[in-house]
């Protein structure tokens, strides 16, 4: 009989589930029972440094699972349904803004055919109360219409004394600001 056939004879082997039960034993049992014993350790009379033997941390260490098919063929379907939806998205982004733009156009168009409905309804009731046919009014001249209309003239005549006047004020504001970043730059 072989001396290793006789010895797993007499010992039981070790059952672990999957290979990160392993990793997990050698991370936190067998790196750490070398660590504690590494300066107890020499090596033709040199003391061990447990850094040298030891596996590299789990946050560090690479660990590589072993190549599973089933996962792989999952990756692919979800690829395949990733590239699905980014197409129907696409699709979506070519046809809904034209749609949406025909519905809301159809709805201001109802909206503005029921305004108009309603003026007329209104003009017609008003031209009743007023007692005159055919639905049209007299304005008669107001009280105080000299001095709306000249309050009028006189904002359109200083409205355009600033449309004239202000490209040269905002040049001088242009101006001041320059000066002001030369001088806060220069001290």
């Amino acid at each position: 009989m072989d001396q290793d056939s006789a010895a797993s004879q007499a010992q039981r082997k070790i059952e672990l589930q999957s290979p990160q039960d392993l990793a997990y034993l050698v991370a936190k049992y067998i790196d750490k029972t070398f660590t504690l014993a590494a300066p107890n350790l020499s090596i033709n009379g040199l003391p061990v440094s447990s850094t040298e033997y030891l596996s590299p941390s789990p946050a560090t260490r690479d660990t590589h699972e072993p190549f599973d098919a089933r996962k792989r063929q999952r990756v692919a379907e979800l690829i395949s349904q990733e590239e699905k939806l980014l197409e129907e998205v696409a699709a979506l982004k070519r046809s809904v803004p034209g749609k949406a733009a025909d519905e809301q156009a159809a709805r201001v168009r109802d909206a503005i055919r029921r305004d108009e409905e309603m003026v007329e309804a209104r003009r017609a009731a008003v031209a009743v109360e007023a007692g005159k046919e055919g639905g049209s009014l007299r304005v008669d001249r107001l009280e105080r219409q000299d001095g709306v209309e000249a309050g009028f003239r006189g904002a359109v005549e200083a409205l355009g004394r600033l449309k004239r006047d202000m490209p040269s004020a905002v040049a001088k504001m242009e101006r001041a600001r320059v000066a002001g970043e030369y001088v806060l730059n220069a001290k």
